[in-house]
This record gives C-alpha cells, structure tokens and sequence, in this order.
C-alpha cells in the first residue's frame, strides 16, 4: 500500500510591526475611523450556562435511571421532550403549560431568512470624536470632529479627516472619546450606540490595511485608521497571525461526571431558559404593537414639523415679497414724477416752438431784407473802397520813371521819387537815374509806408509788421520774430538798446557799397512781406517779395477801379520778367 507524499505547506508570513511607537501616538495621527460589524443588540459575554462534563457528548454512557429520569422528564410536567433549540428563534412549536404560562403562551414563528435579518441590520449611522476632558481644550461636551452620515451599512467606512490643524492642545492629545450614534428606524431620532474612551498608546496594531486581517472581529469593532496603519482594541487576539491552533488532547482518561443532583439542576435551568425565551418573545410583540400604534403620532409629528418649516420658508418669501413690491412701488413713483416733470418740459418746449414758429415767417421776411441790404451795403462799401483807393492812387501815383535809355521795366517813382528795384544793399543800377540821395530815398519810403497804412486800414486787412509813417522817418515793428542781429560794428552793438523790435525804414548815411545798415535792411524786407500780406488778402500770389515797387504797383491797380493803365502794364511786366 502506498503512502501520499506529505503536502508542502506555505512559509508563514511575517507579522507587520507599527512604525509609530505606543507613547508617539497622538490625536493628529488620526486620519480615518471604520465600524465593522454593527449591531443594534450585541450579544452578552460568553458564560458557562451549565455544568461542564461527559453528560454533553452524546457518546457517552447513559444509565438506566439516567434513561428512567430523562423519560419522566420526557412525559412529566413539560408535556414532551426537551430539545435543543439552535436559537432564540427557532424553538419548539408546542409548548406546555411551565411555571403558570396557561394556553395563552404565543406560537413561536418560523425562523427568518438570513437576508431579511441581514436588511433589518442596516441603519444609518455617523461618529463624533471628543476631547476626553483634558486640560485646556475647552467643553468636554463639544465634538472635536463630526462625521459624514453613512445610509444602511452594517461595516460603515467614514470620509478621512485631518485633525493636525486643531492647534496644538487637541493635536497632541492621546486619549479620544468616540460616540457612535445611529437611526435605528430611519426616522430622525439618533440614539448612542456606544461610548469608548481610549487611549492611543494601547491600541492594538492589526495591519497596514484592513484587509489583510482574517480574523473575524466582534460586534461593533471599532477601527482606527493613523498614519502607519490600522489599530483596534481588544484582547483575544493570538499572539502570531500564523500560528496554528493547539493539538486537541489524546488521553483517554476517563473523568468524573456529575451527580444526580447537578442533573436535576441542569433539568431547572433548561426550565428556565424556556420560560426566558416565550418572555422575550412577549416582550418583542409587546414593543412591536407599540410602535405600531405609536405610528400614527410619529407620522403626525414629522408632517407638522415639515409644516411649520415650509410655513416658516412661507413668510419669509412673504416678507421678501413684500420688500421687493416696496421698492417696486417706490421706483414707480420716481418714474412717475419724472414722466410728469418731462412732460411739463416737453409742453414748454413745444410752446416756445409754436412761438419760434409764428416768429419765422416774419423772421424770413426781415431775413430776406437783411439780406438785401447786405448786398446793398457790400456793394457800396466795395465802392467806397475803390473810389478811395483811386483816390490814394491819385494822391500816391505809381508809375513808371520816364524812358530813359537806360531805363529797366521793374523801375518805378511814387510822386516822382524813384523807388529801387531790388534790396539792399543799393547799386546805381537799382534807380532809373543812378543813386539818389539819402533824403530823396527816405521820402520815398515814407510815401510807400503812409500808403500801406491806409491801404490796410480801408482793406481791414491788420498788418502783421505794423508801420508807423512819419514822412521820412518811419519806422516798422516786429513782434513776432526772433531778433538776433550781428552787426559789423562792436561799439554799434553796444550801444544798439536790448529788445528793440522797431526797425527804421530811413538812411542816415551810406555806407560801404552802398548799405545802410542791418537795421535798415531788415525794415526794408518786412515792408516787402507787408505788401505780399495785401496781394495775398485779395487772392494774388507773390513770386518775388524784394520787388517791394512792383507789387504795390499791382496791389493799387487790382483794389482800385482800375483807372491806372501803367501801373497794371507794369505789374505784368513784373511778373513777366521774374
């Protein structure tokens, strides 16, 4: 006969170790708490009920008055055989008259499904986390943390927390007191399951993660989930995951039973477990048609509290209501007023059109006349204006010299005083008769500048370089330029006064090659630019503003009436020969 060969068995596995030591552990390594096996009636510690001996295996040797006795039991006072029930549900289903119960004793009911009592088994339920009474954290009453509410679980896993920001006298604790509060009904009304007051140096370490434990735990176990893993506390515990369980005794020995007293007594305490058994089972139904009949008021309860709460939302949106039409009606009156304020405006405004508007049609006729008479008056002053001008040319002739056989076109005499046909400095070249004398000049200057400020005024053109006629001492301002003059004397420069802006239109001696100074000089071109400001009021451009003789020439020919042939035959000429 051949033998199997041994089966290898797995090496075991090593137990895990925590990383935090027992006195290191405090309230702020606490992230996460789980309930496993909740149960709203935990049953009581295990107790022996009877005698311990042989009488319980049902292999042992039984006398014959031991058989006698057991059958009188059998047919005695209890009416039947007492059999062993497997719980408190599922007992015998006739019962006799024990202790005084009469007939009225209840059927026991047919044991449950598993899964129903399972469904019954599942609640709501949530933790709070307490202080423990410790100096300085405040009201021992008031929770630390409150957790989230977990619907109908019989092995709740709760929401993970961080307590290390609770300050220092709540984080560095390590004592906790956990309440376990749970809805037994579904109705609201929280009760206290239990109330543990731990210290963290004497949990238990189980592992890394809860899974890994493969031992069954008792009803509501509480576990603490820190930092390095998972605690709980209890006792029974092995001291190794793998070790294996004792050898069961091989001896044969044999042991002494109990005495026919013990035996009596064990037929008492049977007795009454059954008696205890139908009185928990009363008491269930009992408490049952309670809450049945108390149904109708917890109904009645939980609809008026809802009704006093949507009353209470009722006024609150009346009363927000009610703002909300006051600043409404509010609103309307200040739109109201303002519709009646714009419309008092508007009735002004269209009585001041209507108005306007009877005083248009008399308005267009004085404005048809006025315009008439503008013409009128415009024509009219246009021929004052010519007239004087003719006249200003009669008194100031312009013309040009007699024809000499040196004579140039440019060439021009005011009241026969030759003007020259370029700026300075002069040449004998720039007069018809050779170079004048230094008076003759100057008056001929005069003459130009006291023209120019009639022509001015009567134009109503102001003058950019105001001139001040003083026969043959005049002189011309500038007020807009920026003066800085050289000059080729150092005692002339001397002398010559800070900011003088009048510059003279005279000679008081010639100088080399003909000038007369750089006073003088720049008179002379601010004169030219006074005459190009005229041409250029009446629309006629400039080519060249030295020719300061020529263009005054066009200047009176053009605003005049015309009167004089020779100056408006010379201003051609002019312009032909620039």
């Amino acid at each position: 006969m051949d033998t199997e060969p041994p089966t290898p068995t797995a090496p075991p596995r090593k137990r895990e170790r925590p990383l935090l030591q027992p006195n290191c552990r405090k309230l702020r390594h606490l992230q996460s708490i789980s309930l496993r096996n909740l149960s709203l009636h935990p049953p009581p510690p295990k107790g022996h009920a009877h005698s311990v001996d042989d009488e319980e295996l049902k292999t042992s040797w039984k006398s014959k008055a031991l058989l006698r006795l057991e059958g009188a039991v059998g047919t005695g006072s209890l009416g039947g055989g007492l059999m062993h029930s497997k719980s408190s549900t599922n007992l015998a289903a006739q019962v006799s008259n024990v202790g005084g119960l009469g007939e009225d004793v209840p059927r026991i009911e047919k044991p449950r499904d598993k899964r129903e009592v399972e469904t019954e088994r599942l609640v709501d339920c949530f933790f709070t986390l307490h202080a423990g009474g410790s100096e300085g954290c405040g009201d021992v009453d008031r929770p630390v943390y409150i957790s989230e509410v977990v619907k109908k679980s019989l092995n709740p896993s709760f929401q993970s927390f961080d307590l290390s920001g609770t300050g220092p006298y709540l984080s560095r604790l390590d004592a906790v007191v956990v309440k376990i509060w749970v809805d037994p009904d579904g109705a609201g009304r929280w009760i206290l399951l239990t109330e543990l007051t731990i210290a963290l140096r004497y949990l238990q370490y189980i592992g890394t993660q809860l899974e890994n434990f493969r031992h069954p735990l008792p009803p509501n176990s509480i576990i603490f989930h820190l930092t390095d893993g998972c605690y709980t506390s209890f006792n029974d515990l092995p001291p190794s995951i793998t070790s294996e369980p004792p050898p069961l005794p091989t001896t044969k020995e044999p042991r002494e039973t109990s005495s026919y007293d013990a035996l009596l007594k064990l037929k008492d305490l049977s007795e009454c477990i059954l008696d205890a058994s139908l009185t928990q089972q009363r008491l269930s139904e009992q408490i049952t048609t309670i809450l049945t009949a108390q149904s109708t008021a917890i109904t009645q309860q939980q609809s008026l509290s809802e009704r006093r709460n949507a009353h209470a939302k009722t006024l609150a949106g009346l009363e927000r209501t009610k703002k909300r039409l006051a600043a409404s009606i509010s609103r309307r009156d200040k739109l109201q007023s303002s519709i009646r304020a714009r419309r008092e405006f508007l009735k002004l405004g269209r009585d001041s059109q209507r108005t306007a508007l009877s005083h248009l049609s008399s308005a267009r006729t004085a404005l048809a006349s006025s315009h008439q008479l503008l013409t009128v008056t415009h024509e009219s002053l246009t021929s004052a204006r010519r007239r004087i001008i003719s006249d200003l040319s009669t008194i100031y002739p312009i013309l040009p010299p007699p024809p000499p056989p040196r004579s140039s076109p440019l060439s021009f005499t005011i009241r026969g005083l030759p003007l020259p046909t370029h700026p300075p400095p002069f040449t004998p070249s720039a007069f018809p008769a050779g170079l004048p004398p230094i008076h003759v000049l100057n008056a001929a200057l005069g003459h130009v500048s006291h023209l120019l400020h009639l022509l001015s005024l009567y134009l109503l053109i102001p003058l950019r370089y105001p001139l001040h006629p003083m026969s043959s001492t005049s002189s011309i301002r500038d007020e807009i330029g920026d003066l800085r003059f050289t000059t080729r004397s150092s005692s002339a420069a001397a002398q010559q006064p800070k900011q003088n802006r009048s510059f003279p239109l005279y000679i008081q001696r010639w100088g080399a090659e003909g000038t007369g100074g750089l006073r003088f000089e720049y008179a002379y071109f601010l004169l030219g630019k006074d005459v190009e400001q005229l041409l250029a009021g009446r629309g006629v451009r400039v080519l060249d503003v030295r020719c300061v003789g020529g263009n005054l020439a066009n200047l009176v020919y053009l605003v005049g009436e015309g009167r004089n042939p020779e100056a408006g035959r010379a201003g051609r000429e002019d312009t032909r020969a620039k």
